[in-house]
């Protein structure tokens, strides 16, 4: 399913925006105590499990069952919580709260931010590998969402102020308004707008105000001077931002891996008590590397301060990869900016140590991290201004931007083109939520017209009379006719329809010169589809032409049949009424129950059912569900949170529960027999 997020703030009243920045200073207030309070119980829980200083130190002189026990022990309250109160504060939380904008209007239920502050408190104090930007960000958010519910009717505004606050929690967590703003406007809403960015402004400055006020101005690493000695610099940031985009991908592909891997073959094992078992393999892992770790910023100053060897650094790299995949994917709460960071400071000194080492070039170890850093985040989340922004104002060094702009745009270009969804926007993906500079067509650009096209068609060599051709006309309900080049090789030349044939009727030609006349004399070139073309690029070309019926070709322009374009219109129509309805099932709580499902106009009516038994493990263009029972599949269950947009190559596993469109008798009838019957 695709929803496009479109916030149509620049048609606020004058009044409705100032009384939204006002709400919005509010948010951020209140955001900023909320960080403080998370930075407070982070504290608390480390203190109680490890003592009082720096978790690296610490972790060197505790008994290696207590590094064992405590994480499990964590996930063993961590997991029920989540479960049982709060579903969204499961994971890094930014994914729920683009799902709340897109798909609940800004609605998050209030118990978010209670269980998340709670749980990711925990799971980091314990030593879970996670970042507390995440949970500050959702539980801005979830106060935005409450406080833009109690003032303000209209959905824009609460998105608006949703946003806001998820700016507000990353702002006060790294002390950087600008970056936080950034991150609301890139990443949440997806889009800059002069009108919102008033109130997200304010947010993230009064978030960050409350937080420096409490926590005092973080210095989170100390960077020496650093100007730019050479533009021979540039071609290794560029390759640094290379192998930064190939370091982001990695994490993206390995974190959602690792919650398959939980979710899917670890089924025997209750949901709430996955948390133990990830507890226990990082606090396995955590007994011979302890860097590995908590937020680890401790571990990125010391790793930038040369003290640790480069080789042991590098591994620092992917350990820190699987411990971060570990505590998320077996359902711990935390955020994913600080592991990005790490990671990215890890490969920072590593490459940089290299180039320093081998060519004349002397740039800082710090500085190398740091570029590093925002070049990871920005191709994690494909926000690469936030990332750039971020880096600078917690080096509050201008002469980095250069570098920071060429790192940061390199990785996210890497990543948007090998893989088009963010660290974010995947686990939306997963959902069948697509988003993210696509528009409206975007379910109908994976069907290809091969399925639509009619196949067994009239056409003639150029060299055909048209006398010939003529006779064929009479007999055939097809009026367009592709022209090949012969018939063994039958590549399209051109085309003719009934408009060319006109011309021997109407001009007074000899019967000789009717007798002589080829099809190459009368035919016209047109523009060809090719087999492969989406519905999208099908109906491009047909907006461009003058035919309502147009020739389909393969990589040989090898003529395969032609494609109406009533037909590739219907279909489109179709699957654009599907994702609108698909749309409205996400909202909706549970359909089993209904008699014929919910009614949604046009005689028309949405159910949830069981696909039968013999069903299973077949894809759904094998076992032809919309002709074999009349109703049309919307939507798929995958358990109690997941849901995936069809396609026809999708196979039918265990407990699928299908959305489906349809007559009320039809669903009657589908449920009388297989759901009814005991043979089903």
């Amino acid at each position: 399913m695709h929803i496009k997020l479109k916030i149509d703030i620049l048609n606020f009243r004058s009044n409705d925006r100032i009384y939204l920045t006002l709400i919005a200073i509010l948010i951020g207030i209140l955001t900023g105590f909320g960080a403080v309070g998370v930075h407070h119980l982070i504290d608390f829980f480390s203190g109680l499990f490890y003592g009082e200083g720096g978790l690296v130190i610490l972790l060197q002189h505790t008994p290696k069952w207590k590094i064992i026990l405590y994480p499990a022990g964590a996930g063993l309250i961590v997991g029920p919580m989540i479960y049982f109160l709060a579903r969204e504060a499961k994971g890094h939380g930014v994914p729920e709260i683009m799902g709340a904008i897109l798909l609940r209007g800004g609605k998050i239920k209030p118990m978010v931010a209670v269980v998340k502050a709670f749980a990711s408190s925990l799971s980091i104090g314990a030593g879970g590998s996670v970042g507390s930007e995440g949970p500050q960000a959702q539980i801005g958010a979830t106060l935005s969402s409450v406080l833009g519910q109690l003032f303000f009717k209209k959905e824009e505004y609460v998105k608006v102020l949703v946003a806001a606050g998820a700016g507000a929690g990353v702002a006060a967590a790294f002390n950087t308004p600008m970056a936080g703003a950034l991150f609301a406007s890139e990443v949440i809403l997806g889009s800059f707008s002069v009108a919102s960015f008033a109130p997200i402004i304010m947010a993230s400055v009064s978030a960050t105000l409350v937080s420096e006020h409490y926590l005092g101005d973080k210095v989170f690493f100390n960077i020496p001077a650093y100007t730019i000695g050479s533009p021979y610099e540039f071609l290794f940031y560029i390759i640094l931002g290379v192998l930064a985009g190939f370091v982001a991908l990695m994490f993206i592909w390995t974190l959602y891996f690792s919650e398959d891997l939980f979710d899917e073959k670890m089924k025997k094992i209750p949901e709430y008590l996955r948390p133990v078992l990830g507890g226990l393999i990082l606090g396995t892992i955590g007994i011979y590397v302890p860097y590995i770790m908590g937020t680890g910023f401790d571990t990125m100053a010391i790793m930038m301060s040369g003290k640790l060897s480069i080789g042991f650094v590098l591994l620092l790299l992917f350990l820190k990869l699987i411990a971060t995949d570990i505590t998320l994917g077996s359902g711990h709460s935390g955020g994913v900016f600080a592991p990005s960071l790490f990671m990215g400071a890890a490969l920072g000194v590593f490459f940089g140590t290299i180039v320093n080492t081998y060519t004349s070039i002397d740039v800082p170890i710090e500085v190398w991290g740091l570029l590093s850093m925002s070049a990871v985040v920005s191709g994690a989340t494909q926000a690469p201004i936030t990332a750039m922004m971020i880096i600078f104002e917690m080096s509050k060094n201008y002469s980095l931007m250069l570098p920071l702009m060429t790192v940061a745009m390199i990785s996210s270009l890497i990543t948007m083109i090998i893989k088009r969804e963010s660290i974010y926007t995947q686990k939306l993906m997963l959902r069948g939520i697509l988003l993210r500079s696509k528009d409206d067509n975007d379910q109908v650009k994976t069907r290809t017209i091969n399925e639509y096209i009619k196949k067994n068609i009239k056409y003639f060599s150029q060299s055909e009379k048209i006398n010939r051709i003529l006779v064929e006309l009479l007999k055939q309900d097809q009026h367009f006719f592709p022209i090949v080049n012969n018939d063994e090789e039958k590549k399209l030349v051109g085309v003719i329809t009934i408009d060319n044939l006109k011309f021997v009727f109407e001009e007074k030609l000899s019967p000789m010169t009717k007798e002589l006349m080829v099809a190459k004399d009368l035919m016209t070139p047109v523009e060809s589809i090719n087999l492969g073309s989406n519905i999208i690029t099908a109906l491009e070309i047909f907006a461009k032409s003058d035919y309502s019926v147009l020739p389909v070709v393969d990589e040989d322009n090898v003529i395969m049949g032609l494609l109406s374009e009533h037909r590739i219109l219907r279909i489109y129509n179709n699957e654009y009424r599907k994702n609108e309805i698909a749309r409205v099932i996400f909202k909706k709580q549970d359909l089993k129950h209904a008699v014929n499902g919910i009614y949604i106009g046009n005689s028309m009516y949405i159910a949830e059912i069981t696909p039968p038994k013999h069903t299973i493990n077949k894809s759904l263009k094998e076992i032809q569900f919309r002709n074999k029972y009349g109703l049309e599949i919307v939507l798929i269950k995958k358990g109690e949170n997941k849901k995936i947009f069809p396609t026809a190559n999708y196979i039918l596993e265990d407990n699928d529960q299908l959305m489906v469109l349809g007559a009320a008798e039809n669903i009657r009838s589908y449920k009388t027999e297989n759901e009814l019957s005991p043979n089903s």
